[in-house]
């Protein structure tokens, strides 16, 4: 069986979001507007945000499930908190698949289908694609510097490292993401969770909370980061589409804490 067909409804979508509706409603609309019928739920996972919660009472695509997650006093905003909502979330799916669309990122129309496509046909349990990175204005980002990198020196070295492995491309947005089962200095584990299509019951097995290694903002290192060294730990095989369908927005993050609001990075 091919992902033509595949039954319809096969696919959660989580999307975890906070003070962020001017960008929650381009992330639903993205789901929306996929080429198949895949999607059997969105579930938008609101972070303690009331202001949010109001915002999607209004008529939303019968598809979309919100739920109201409250912090508790020692609670803030961060990958930890990012890493409990995506759980949250995936713990309600119904679907053997899940998919995690953060709210300030977006797919091609032909995303979820080209995913499903590859995970059927290599009969893998994780599948992903490959990523165009923006400016948060839309334009393309073509800077020779790694974006997430903690300053100016390490982003020009690893993005040279990410040259020389194929990931990147001089004068290109399009980022080849990779998930290396191998260690070491030319090991490339870039994947972001937007890009991800998993098995629902290997995300519930493995979670996004299981963090053996803490995030450390000046190494990079996320919740999405730890899940795929996670990933490799278990040893479990990706593929990738070489699609980049994910439209990835530079400059935000779905638990992003206010300004002088703790954190925990």
């Amino acid at each position: 069986m091919d992902a033509n067909h595949a039954p319809e409804g096969v696919i959660t979508v989580i999307t975890p979001t906070r003070r962020r509706p001017h960008l929650i409603g381009r992330a639903i609309e993205s789901v929306a507007n996929q080429c198949c019928r895949h999607v059997d739920e969105h579930v938008v996972v609101v972070d303690d945000c009331p202001s949010t919660w109001s915002w999607l009472g209004r008529e939303l695509p019968p598809f979309v499930r919100p739920r109201f997650v409250a912090r508790g006093p020692r609670e803030v905003g961060g990958p930890t908190r990012a890493a409990k909502l995506r759980d949250i979330g995936t713990s309600i799916a119904r679907t053997r698949w899940v998919a995690y669309l953060d709210d300030d990122n977006e797919w091609e129309s032909n995303h979820l289908h080209s995913l499903l496509s590859e995970a059927i046909e290599s009969a893998c349990p994780a599948v992903y694609s490959w990523t165009q990175v923006f400016h948060r204005d839309g334009t393309p980002y073509l800077d020779e510097v790694n974006p997430w990198s903690h300053d100016l020196d390490s982003g020009l070295a690893e993005y040279a490292r990410l040259r020389r492995a194929g990931v990147v491309t001089a004068g290109s947005h399009i980022y080849r993401d990779r998930l290396d089962p191998f260690d070491g200095e030319d090991a490339v584990r870039s994947v972001d969770q937007s890009a991800w299509l998993l098995e629902t019951e290997l995300v519930k097995r493995i979670t996004f909370s299981n963090m053996p290694m803490r995030p450390n903002r000046e190494e990079g290192l996320a919740e999405d980061d730890v899940f795929n060294l996670n990933l490799v730990a278990e040893g479990i095989r990706a593929r990738s589409t070489e699609l980049a369908t994910l439209r990835y927005y530079l400059g935000g993050y779905s638990t992003a804490p206010e300004q002088n609001e703790p954190a925990d990075w």
